[in-house]
């Protein structure tokens, strides 16, 4: 097996183990969102959301260092200079310790003003100081022991991550089903497995971790000198830090600004939806596991044209992929909602395809967010400035006017401008793979076919919804695979017929015989 092969499997094989573990995962959350639900209420689940985004506000201090990090190691790792690697790990825990002092200042002077912050919640204020407290002390355990998970990822290596961490993760969240199914003291028992499980979890990901690179131990250089010797590193830090206001601005404020306009109730509504998006997320993030590390491998080989082909390849899986996964999201969610928690929590369809639209966009900027990583590519730094100005802005202006759609609007406008236009652009004025124009040709044309392709799909869809009855479960089941698979049928056929770079990334998948 070459090399570009080899990493092709590496990609594959972490996706299949996330893939499996994918599938046992987004089972256990949608059944435990409604034990959840049920047990403990809409307004506890929507201020354990808000406070979420508060403590993922604080986590802005972080600086964008785990990404920062993740780049610097690929050199390192492919040319098995263990010196180097060590030093880089070294520094990163060294800078996470200094930022996990930062978080625990600002995270307790924050929680001085809960009386003031949640005086409407309807909820006894110790509940709010019990689940930010709970959250933190994950937090700052992260900070100070699984910070080296990173040369996991970096490594293609993201399924030990998944048999470790994310296993315990997986067994935590059953067993608070369990105690707020059957204990009259659920959300005790709910907060005390989470502190219990964060100290098991972390146990087991150091110990997967050091089996993996045994060579793996602190550096004997100082903060100072290793600051000094990967100067490069700490502006790439530096840059990433205005890169994570703009993806909290875009990704973590929603919750707090409905929680502003409208009310704890709806911001569980508004959850609800975001964890069916979240698991679409995951799914391709399963779906495309290790594939961020390949590219980074093969970046770092300097081979350009590989580079634009892999490119093409990525682009092209990744759109009709995302596309598929839209048209089904908003034609199903309403049902889905229904089937799961029940109808009162279901979202007007106009918001439900504004969340859409917002995933699809979401999904579609992957392809340029892996190489931007790969190539350290991030000088733009008055971009996320602007993203999270815009996004800000015209949540709040738009959210006052039409409430929860005007504040989805507002995220979608700022994805479009940024995510969607921008980015390429900086991407391959920096790294040439593609003219501008051409991108957006490329954009436009997979647009084109995409609509094309998806009309006889919905016309085949509504003709097997006129003959089954839409109020069972199975009849749920058979009218989503229904439309999925008319969807992949008519749309893959499609973009295997236009365009080339969609073919060579089917037969590239298909030429891996076997993972070792």
């Amino acid at each position: 097996m070459n090399y570009h092969t080899s990493k092709t499997a590496k990609s594959v094989k972490n996706g299949l183990v996330a893939m499996l573990f994918f599938v046992i995962t987004i089972f256990i959350q949608f059944f435990s969102r409604k034990i959840f639900i049920n047990g403990l209420g809409t307004d506890i689940l929507g201020l354990n959301s808000t406070l979420a985004n508060m403590l993922e506000f604080l986590n802005l201090a972080e600086l964008g260092v785990g990404t920062a990090i993740g780049f610097s190691l690929f050199k390192p790792l492919s040319s098995n200079d263990y010196k180097s690697t060590n030093e880089i790990i070294t520094f990163q825990g060294l800078l996470y310790r200094k930022i996990a002092y930062i978080i625990l200042v600002c995270a307790i002077t924050l929680s001085c003003f809960f009386p003031l912050i949640f005086e409407n919640s309807g909820l006894p204020i110790w509940y709010a100081y019990a689940s930010f407290y709970t959250m933190l002390f994950s937090a700052i355990v992260g900070y100070f022991f699984n910070y080296r998970q990173v040369i996991l990822s970096a490594s293609q290596q993201e399924y030990r991550i998944i048999y470790s961490y994310r296993l315990t993760q997986l067994i935590k969240v059953v067993l608070q089903m369990i105690a707020v199914y059957y204990s009259n003291f659920g959300y005790l028992w709910w907060l005390i497995l989470e502190v219990v499980f964060v100290i098991i979890s972390s146990i087991a990901l150091h110990f997967t971790t050091q089996k993996a690179f045994p060579y793996l131990k602190n550096s004997s250089l100082t903060y100072k000198e290793l600051s000094l010797k990967y100067s490069e590193l700490r502006s790439k830090i530096k840059q990433l830090f205005f890169h994570k206001i703009g993806s909290f601005a875009l990704y973590q404020s929603s919750p707090l600004i409905i929680y502003a306009f409208i009310s704890l109730n709806e911001v569980t509504l508004y959850m609800n939806y975001m964890l069916i998006s979240a698991g679409i997320v995951q799914l391709f993030n399963a779906m495309y596991n290790g594939v961020s590390a390949g590219v980074g491998n093969v970046v770092a080989q300097g081979n350009r044209d590989y580079s634009k082909t892999i490119f093409n390849e990525i682009f092209s899986l990744r759109f009709v992929s995302s596309w598929i996964v839209f048209v089904t999201f908003f034609m199903i969610a309403g049902s889905f909602v229904t089937s799961w928690i029940g109808a009162k929590y279901i979202l007007p369809m106009s918001t439900t395809i504004l969340i859409g639209i917002s995933l699809f966009l979401n999904l579609i900027r992957y392809t340029v967010d892996i190489f931007i990583q790969a190539n350290g590519v991030y000088g733009d730094i008055y971009a996320p400035i602007a993203e999270a100005i815009i996004n800000l802005t015209l949540s709040i202006l738009l959210g006052y006017i039409w409430g929860l759609n005007g504040i989805l609007l507002g995220i979608i406008i700022s994805q479009i401008v940024i995510v969607i236009l921008w980015k390429p652009y900086y991407l391959l004025s920096k790294y040439t793979l593609i003219k501008f124009h051409r991108y957006l040709l490329k954009l436009l044309s997979h647009f084109s076919v995409a609509i094309i392709c998806t009309i006889p799909s919905l016309i085949i869809y509504h003709l097997i919804e006129i003959h089954v009855d839409t109020t069972g479960f199975i009849s749920f089941v058979l009218l989503t695979l229904s439309i999925s698979v008319c969807l992949t049928i008519f749309n893959g056929l499609g973009f295997y017929i236009t365009f080339s770079s969609f073919k060579n990334a089917l037969h590239r998948l298909k030429s891996i015989r076997s993972i070792k």
